[in-house]
C-alpha cells in the first residue's frame, strides 16, 4: 500500500512560488523575497530540478485551508493554467517552512499538480547526501515524522512491513499511523545504539584529554573548506552546494604552538527548519552540544549573512546548548577575499569577529591564536615549561598525557626542555609520580 518518497519524477520541471509575509510578527525583516527565491532555487539545484518559473505572492495572513485565502488562491489558479500551457510543469514549490496537510490536499486539487514545502524539499536533498549508517537513519526518523503529518492525504509515504498490524475494524488511515509508530520504533531503538556508540568515543577523547572544536554554520558558507585549510586533510573534498555535509565527522589539526585538537565538521543549518527536522538529528548536533569549543562559520560576502547569522543563533538556542558555550564562541567572517572594503561594512556586533578567507588561507594563524586562546579557556588546560632527565619516563608519560608541542635539549644534554599543554588535573598526577 505504502511506496517510498521519492520525488525524483515530480521535479523535473518546476515552479516557486514564495509567500512574501509583509505584516505582522512573521513578517522577514531580515531579508527580501528576491533573495528567499534565490535560496529556493538554489534548493532546487541542488536536487537538479529545473524552475521554469518563479512568482512572489504578498500574504497578509496564512488561511487555513488554501494558505493563501480565496481571492489569491484564484489568481494562482490562473498563472498555473498559464504556466502549464506554456512549460510541461511537473511540481510546485511552496517556499514555505511546512503546508498543512488539508492545505497541501487543497492546492493540489486546485492546480493539479503535486505540491511540496521546505521540508519535504529539503528532506530529500538530506536523503541524496546521507551516506553513513547514522545519517540514514536520521533521515528515515525525519521522513517518518513528515509522512505522520500528512498521513491523511499523502500519497508518498514508506515501505512498511505491517501486514502483522491490522486489526479488526481499523480504516487504513489508522494502520497507516500505527505502522509509521511501530517503524519510528524501531529507528529510534537503532540511533539510540549508536549515540550509546559515539558517547563511548566522546568519553575517550575526554580521558585523552583532547580538545574538540566543532564548526558550524549555514549551509555553503564553507566549513568543509575553512577545515581543510586548518588541517591539510586532502580527502576533504568541498562542494559549492547546499547540504554538501550531512555526516558528522572528524579531523585532526595543530595549531601554532603544537597544540593538538580535533575539528568536527557538522551539518549546516538553514533559515525556516521545522524542529522535528532538526530533532530527528539530535545524535549529530550532540557533538555540537559536547565540543568544548564552537566556530560559527560565516559566509562575509552573502547578501543575506545578518539572516543566516540568525538563523544559526535561533538553531543553537534550539538545542539548548550551555550559555557558555555561546559566550565563548568564536565568530569567523570567511569569504573576506570575495567582498571590497570589508571593515567599514561591519556592524557593532561584527568587530569581535576573525576575518579570514579559507580558499587562500588568509588570517590563520590570528584564527589559531584565537581557537588557541579559547580552548585554554574553556577547557582549563594552561602552558608548561618542564625541565626533566633526558632519557627518563617523565618524556614518554608527558607525551601520552598531555600536548608536548616543543622539545629541546638543555645546554649539559642531560635534561630537556619541554613545552606543553595540560590540564592542572594533569600537571598535579605528574607532580605526583616524578616531583615537582
Amino acid at each position: 500500500m505504502y511506496e517510498k518518497l521519492n520525488l525524483d519524477n515530480q521535479l523535473t520541471q518546476v515552479v516557486i512560488v514564495h509567500p512574501n509575509i509583509k505584516w505582522g510578527r512573521n513578517r522577514d525583516t531580515l531579508s527580501t523575497p528576491q533573495l528567499r527565491v534565490a535560496e529556493a532555487v538554489a534548493l532546487m539545484d541542488t536536487l537538479k530540478g529545473k524552475v521554469v518559473a518563479t512568482t512572489v505572492e504578498s500574504l497578509k495572513i496564512e488561511d487555513k485551508k488554501t494558505f493563501f485565502g480565496k481571492g489569491k488562491t484564484g489568481e494562482l489558479c490562473n498563472l498555473m493554467n498559464k504556466l502549464k500551457q506554456k512549460h510541461q510543469v511537473t511540481a510546485v514549490f511552496l517556499n514555505t517552512t511546512q503546508l498543512q496537510a488539508n492545505q497541501r490536499q487543497t492546492l493540489q486539487k486546485l492546480w493539479s499538480l503535486p505540491v511540496y514545502d521546505r521540508y519535504g524539499i529539503v528532506l530529500q536533498i538530506f536523503k541524496r547526501h546521507a551516506r553513513t549508517q547514522e545519517a540514514k537513519i536520521q533521515v528515515e526518523l525525519a521522513s517518518l515524522k513528515y509522512l505522520r503529518s500528512q498521513l491523511s492525504f499523502t500519497v508518498e509515504a514508506y515501505d512498511l512491513d505491517r501486514g502483522h498490524l491490522g486489526r479488526a475494524g481499523e480504516s487504513g488511515q489508522e494502520i497507516g499511523r500505527r505502522a509509521l509508530e511501530y517503524k519510528y520504533r524501531q529507528l529510534s531503538r537503532k540511533l539510540k545504539d549508536i549515540r550509546q556508540k559515539r558517547a563511548t568515543v566522546r568519553l575517550k577523547r575526554q580521558r585523552n584529554e583532547i580538545p574538540t572544536v566543532a564548526v558550524l554554520g549555514y549551509t555553503n558558507a564553507g566549513k568543509t573548506t575553512l577545515i581543510k585549510a586548518l588541517t591539510g586533510e586532502k580527502s576533504m573534498i568541498p562542494k559549492d552546494k547546499l547540504f554538501a555535509t550531512l555526516d558528522t565527522t572528524v579531523y585532526s589539526g595543530q595549531l601554532i604552538s603544537g597544540f593538538q585538537i580535533l575539528y568536527i565538521d557538522t551539518i549546516g543549518f538553514i533559515s525556516d527548519l521545522p524542529h522535528d527536522l532538526l530533532e530527528s538529528f539530535s545524535a549529530t548536533l550532540e557533538d555540537v552540544i559536547n565540543a568544548d569549543l564552537l566556530l560559527h562559520i560565516r559566509d562575509i560576502s552573502h547578501p543575506e549573512t545578518e539572516k543566516q547569522k540568525a538563523s544559526v543563533l535561533n538553531v543553537l538556542r534550539d538545542l539548548y546548548l550551555p550559555r557558555t558555550a555561546l559566550e565563548n564562541m568564536i565568530e569567523v567572517h570567511n569569504k573576506i577575499d570575495l567582498i571590497e572594503d570589508y571593515q567599514s561594512n561591519l556592524s557593532t556586533d561584527d568587530h569581535n569577529a576573525v576575518a579570514v578567507s579559507a580558499t587562500k588561507k588568509e588570517n590563520f594563524e590570528l584564527l589559531s591564536q584565537n581557537i588557541e586562546n579559547g580552548l585554554m579557556k574553556t577547557t582549563g588546560k594552561q602552558f608548561y615549561k618542564l625541565q626533566i632527565p633526558n632519557g627518563g619516563q617523565q618524556l614518554s608519560w608527558l607525551y601520552r598525557e598531555a600536548n608536548v608541542s616543543d622539545l629541546v635539549p638543555s645546554k649539559n644534554g642531560k635534561s630537556l626542555i619541554v613545552k606543553c599543554i595540560m590540564s592542572n588535573g594533569v600537571y598535579r598526577k605528574f607532580c605526583s609520580k616524578f616531583g615537582q
